[in-house]
């Protein structure tokens, strides 16, 4: 597991590409089955919990936000579209539909083992990788 990373690391990245691959990269080397902000009901949450910083998007957003962010990603996406300008700015600059693949490979119990990433972990970050030119 790698240390925390701020949102002024991802900040400083100017090349939106070079964020992705570098925001993906830190998703898959961060977390691990104990540390991806899932309440013991199983149900993952944007905020900080007593072993996890947050979620893979939610631990960079105001904490405002993350009370408001009873949903997913996708939810804001599709229908409160507004709350993704409350966004980090660096975030916003990259694709919408990369930040919900790389939550969704954050979010799916399988792609994690209790070391980190799982093999089928790494084929979905390869697929994440390959599909937007990342590798």
């Amino acid at each position: 597991m790698i240390e925390r990373k701020n949102g002024d690391f991802f900040a400083a990245i100017p090349d939106i590409k070079a964020r992705e691959k570098a925001f993906l990269d830190y998703v898959a080397e961060f977390y691990n089955l104990n540390n991806r902000a899932e309440t013991p009901s199983g149900g993952c949450v944007y905020r900080a919990l007593e072993n996890s910083p947050g979620c893979a998007i939610g631990q960079f957003l105001p904490v405002e936000l993350q009370r408001k962010c009873y949903g997913s990603i996708t939810d804001i996406y599709y229908y409160r579209p507004e709350e993704f300008n409350h966004f980090p700015d660096w975030m916003q600059e990259m694709s919408i539909d990369f930040l919900l693949e790389v939550q969704q490979l954050h979010d799916v119990t399988p792609y994690w083992s209790e070391t980190g990433i799982s093999e089928y972990g790494r084929q979905k970050y390869a697929s994440i990788a390959k599909r937007y030119n990342l590798i």
